[in-house]
């Protein structure tokens, strides 16, 4: 179940703090030290992500190593669209 699955990952994300690495709406810093932290964290993140899904799904996401993109590939094989979506 992608839905539950997702709220879950994102309280995970959360309790780890990078949440943010996964928000497309987040501005990534510009500063070299805040950008460095950033890039760390964001090496971190779709490594959580790998772990909390099927070995089956891992596949999909093995290439991904920025977390937005791992979040939107999920995404994009997951997420029901259209009508199927409001049910």
């Amino acid at each position: 179940n992608y839905a539950a699955w997702k709220v879950q990952m994102l309280d995970i994300l959360t309790d780890i703090g990078l949440d943010d690495h996964v928000d497309a709406t987040f501005t990534v810093p510009t500063t070299a030290t805040e950008l460095a932290v950033w890039n760390k964290a964001d090496r971190r993140a779709p490594s959580a992500i790998r772990l909390r899904v099927a070995s089956d799904v891992v596949q999909h996401i093995q290439g991904e190593t920025k977390a937005l993109s791992a979040w939107e590939m999920l995404s994009h094989l997951f997420e029901l669209k259209g009508q199927m979506g409001i049910v």
